[in-house]
């Protein structure tokens, strides 16, 4: 496969990721107002058992819903927080962050699933299920954004490099090639948000390529 081609390949590839996130922000949406509907109408028919009437059951809740979208609000940060990591060559420090993975955002969404929970830590994981469901929905619309946004010519490049080496290209061997063409940060963020793209960091931070980006790009040859 020649460079154009691998390209053109890649461009497609990252096309098709891009719908599955737009059905993936669909089901976040669908699942974040079935979790509204279905927690709302049950802290309110606990609430209206309790206090009875209408007014007050209703006020508790927009109150409980109102604090727990601020919780949620300065949160997440602590949760879904893009990887922030360096790379150095020839002297310089190149800063950027890797993008948190979209199944993140569902993991996050669903809250606790621990079932040794007080009633009232329940009840508070309840609540927060729908702003967190609503902030997941923001962040995948963003990354539909931010995959139309992906530089393919720069990405293909780094990753035929990965193609051809069977262990991680280490970031530093990627500034050294591309840093003076392209803009770095940007780039490394693009390639963390293509599936099947792995940056490895434990020791030195790396591009690396699970089986299935492999196997597809073998049936495509």
């Amino acid at each position: 496969m020649t460079k154009e081609e691998f390209i053109d390949w890649l461009a497609a590839r990252v096309s098709r990721q891009e719908r599955l996130t737009m059905s993936a922000c669909a089901g976040l949406a669908v699942a974040g107002l079935g979790a509204f509907m279905v927690t709302g109408g049950l802290l309110f028919l606990i609430m209206w058992s309790l206090y009875g009437g209408v007014t007050l059951p209703f006020m508790l809740l927009s109150m409980l819903y109102g604090i727990s979208t601020v919780y949620v609000l300065f949160s997440v940060g602590q949760h879904l927080s893009e990887q922030e990591h360096e790379a150095e060559w020839n002297g310089e420090v190149t800063e950027f962050r890797l993008a948190t993975p979209v199944s993140h955002y569902w993991t996050y969404s669903m809250g606790s699933m621990d079932t040794e929970q007080s009633i009232p830590e329940r009840i508070l994981n309840i609540a927060l299920m729908p702003p967190r469901f609503f902030w997941s929905v923001v962040q995948t619309w963003k990354r539909i954004e931010d995959l139309k946004q992906v530089n393919n010519e720069a990405c293909g490049r780094v990753l035929r490099l990965a193609v051809k080496k069977s262990e991680m290209v280490p970031a530093s061997l990627i500034l050294e090639k591309l840093g003076r063409e392209y803009d770095m940060p940007k780039l490394f963020r693009d390639l963390s948000m293509i599936n099947d793209v792995i940056f490895l960091t434990h020791s030195a931070v790396g591009v690396s390529l699970t089986q299935g980006f492999r196997d597809d790009l073998d049936k495509a040859c």
